[in-house]
Formats: C-alpha cells, structure tokens, sequence
C-alpha cells in the first residue's frame, strides 16, 4: 500500500567498508526499526573500528534504544533520556557475562563501543538525537557530526566514569515541517556527496545516493529494498562500514526536485 501524504515510508541500508571486507572482518554498524499506530523510530550505529567485535555492541544498543523509543507516546527529550538510561542499563549488565570484572575496561572497548544516532517520529512532533560522529539530513539540509580528535562521544563511555551521557547533537521537528529523514553513520561520507565529491564512480551511479538524489527520488517509498540493492551495487565501495535508514513521504512537489536533478 503506498502510504499517504501523513505517513513515512522507511528504508535501510548497510554494508561493510572495503578495508573490513579486505580483512575479512565483519560490518560494525548496526541499524534497527520499528513502527507503532502512531510512531516511528529509525536508530543507526556505528562500532568501534578499533574493537575486535564492536558490532556485538552496535546491534545491541541499536535494538534496544529502538524499543525503548517506540514505547513512548510521543517524542520529546525524556523519552529519550528514558532510551539512554535503558540502553546504559543493559550495557551495565552485560559486562560481567562477556569478560572477568578485571577486565571490565578492555571488554568496554573491544565490544560495547559504539555511536548511535536515532530519530522518533510521533504524532506531532519528531526527535532526534545523536551520541557521536554520523549524518543527519533534514530535506535539503544535510549535517555532519564530527568529533574532534577524530574521537566520538561513544554512549558506553558513560559507564567508564558514570558521567551522563552527553549528546552531541539534538533537535526537535514539527511533523508537518520536513517531509524528508536521514541518519547516516560516517562511512557514508562519500555517498551522500554529489557526483563531483566522487570523481571515481560512474556519473549516475555517484550522484545515486547523493542526499539530493535521495530525497527526490521516489523509489524507495514503493520499495525499501532499493536502497540496499544501489548501497551494494555502489563502485568503489566506501571505505568504512556505511549505514543509512530513510523516512520519507510524498510531497506534492517530489517530481519537482526529481527534475531540477535531471
């Protein structure tokens, strides 16, 4: 059913890096969904590279967070406050079943580590949030977060030194002001540029997922699995893991910016 012009229809997409897939590691990003009569919820992380096994944490928190999230009756900040604490909480007890408390630091980082970026989207009004470096696009609007020091403000440090988390990003939308939602995690750099940032690919194929291609295109409204089809198909590969998750709805002027594009 093609959703109406109150409704978002939501895609995702990931793939591991070209230097994990040299290494035969795994993919450490991680991306969860969920939807209720009233909400939707879109978390994306990014794992640790430095970790032996971050993506155990990633998928983790990004499942956790989701639910947390969608049992909210609406956006707003306690909520997610709520999904941090609940997320933290379950980090916490993980711990001693993963590695001897002597080790509690080294099993922090080679295993729990992670960015996360989430956005909840309700009735009235949407929310989103970030812990670390990633994309947050807003329409034609297209923020990068970055750490300095190329060191993110992972949500887990938190239980290091029982220091509140602190958001590196936060933002509260009307629901009636955006018709058009990314989060990214950072190694989707490349692909959210336009063609011009990334002379190596093929015209079309660079300009694909371009955040401008992105929101005029209205295929991935008909068919989620588009975007990960043209994620995998994308040449060169990015070079860090690449996570993406998309809402969307129609808009009356979509084929508007479809043609400014052509």
């Amino acid at each position: 059913m093609n959703p109406t012009s109150s409704e978002f229809a939501i895609a995702t997409a990931s793939r591991a890096g070209r230097e994990h897939e040299r290494c035969g590691r795994n993919n450490q990003d991680a991306v969860a969904v969920r939807r209720s009569a009233t909400s939707w919820v879109l978390v994306v992380c990014d794992g640790c590279s430095a970790g032996r096994a971050s993506e155990v944490g990633a998928n983790l928190m990004a499942q956790v967070f989701a639910n947390a999230l969608i049992e909210a009756s609406e956006p707003n900040e306690s909520a997610m406050n709520h999904a941090v604490a609940r997320t933290l909480e379950m980090l916490g007890s993980l711990l001693p079943q993963i590695g001897p408390s002597a080790q509690r630091v080294d099993t922090l980082h080679h295993f729990l580590l992670s960015t996360l970026i989430a956005a909840h989207i309700g009735q009235r009004q949407a929310q989103i949030a970030a812990f670390g470096d990633g994309f947050v696009g807003v329409d034609d609007e297209l923020v990068q977060l970055e750490s300095p020091n190329d060191t993110p403000e992972y949500l887990a440090y938190a239980l290091y030194d029982q220091r509140p988390p602190r958001a590196t990003f936060q933002r509260t939308l009307e629901r009636d002001a955006f018709e058009f939602l990314l989060l990214a995690t950072d190694g989707a750099s490349s692909l959210l540029r336009s063609a011009e940032a990334n002379p190596l690919c093929r015209p079309a194929a660079a300009d694909r997922l371009s955040l401008a291609r992105l929101r005029a295109d209205s295929l991935f409204l008909d068919n989620p699995s588009w975007l990960q089809r043209q994620l995998r198909a994308h040449r060169p590969a990015p070079l860090d893991d690449a996570t993406l998750a998309i809402a969307g709805r129609p808009s009356l002027h979509r084929s508007e910016i479809g043609r400014e594009l052509e």
